[in-house]
């Protein structure tokens, strides 16, 4: 069986040290063209591929990307034609700058939602979470994450703050605009009598939807 390639390898191939092959792997500026060229042809030949695990271990860097999907309810297969887009568009994204996608879930409300959720954060190794839910994240489970310490963004609810000081960042989408012309063009064609079915009146989707009817 043959042996793994190393960095060594590669760093003998293409004439160069093992610290620039390192350079090279992790996209360090300070490496002329040339060497950059000569590493990523050794590569190329050699058929080496990094250790992540490794690269992690040494960079402090687990190159994970946690997308967490709260909810009060299991996620039902309806729920997935909105969720799955979402979660398509993420992971294309991850891969073209080499991160990873780790998926949790959590039923928010139940009585071990917050043993829960602290023994997810606690065995998790990620970078960065994303947060993607209908309903409004409380304070107890903002406080946790936030000691964290890294980068969130929330998809679908937000934007929160505590102690007045931002949290995360938010991407939100337009419940309110998309429900107006669909009620708009169902008058156009002559119907009066509209009903709204909102669903759960405390999740935030429904909520926007609802005020935009009534308007």
């Amino acid at each position: 069986m043959p042996s793994k390639i190393t960095q060594i390898d590669v760093a003998k191939a293409a004439k160069v040290s093992t610290g620039t092959v390192s350079r090279v792997i992790n996209n360090h500026p300070f490496v002329s063209e040339s060497a950059r060229a000569a590493v990523l042809e050794a590569i190329k030949k050699l058929g080496y591929t990094p250790n992540t695990i490794a690269q992690s271990l040494a960079y402090g860097r687990s190159k994970n990307i946690l997308i967490l999907f709260l909810d009060k309810q299991p996620i039902l297969p309806s729920t997935w034609q909105y969720e799955l887009p979402i979660l398509q568009g993420i992971n294309d994204s991850l891969k073209d700058h080499a991160y990873s996608l780790q998926i949790e879930m959590l039923t928010l409300g139940l009585e071990n939602s917050q043993p829960a959720f602290d023994m997810m954060m606690s065995k998790s190794s990620f970078d960065g979470l994303i947060v993607l839910t209908s309903w409004n994240v409380e304070d107890q489970f903002l406080c946790r994450i936030t000691e964290r310490g890294i980068p969130m963004t929330f998809i679908g609810n937000g934007p929160y703050q505590i102690d007045g000081n931002p949290v995360g960042s938010t991407v939100l989408f337009d419940n309110s605009n998309i429900v107006k012309e669909v009620y708009t063009f169902l008058r156009s064609l002559g119907h009066r009598r509209i009903a709204f079915i909102k669903g759960t009146s405390d999740q935030l989707h429904a909520q926007i939807r609802l005020q935009a009817f009534t308007e």
